[in-house]
């Protein structure tokens, strides 16, 4: 049950990492961060998240 659920969002987060939609005119975020950088550290924050969900989920603690 933990196998499905976990791997949906890992395709998302790898989708996202190749952001091909997105323009490559350069663009301030708060007029000071590049976009680039700004999507980035947004896409770390998300796998952040996903890989503290996947190490501290109640499932994984049934399983050791």
């Amino acid at each position: 049950m933990r196998r499905p659920r976990l791997l949906l969002p890992l395709i998302a987060l790898l989708v996202l990492h190749f952001d091909f939609w997105r323009e490559s005119r350069p663009q301030l975020v708060l007029g000071w961060l590049p976009e680039e950088l700004a999507w980035r550290l947004c896409w770390m924050a998300l796998a952040l998240v996903l890989l503290w969900y996947w190490t501290h989920s109640p499932e994984t603690e049934r399983e050791a």
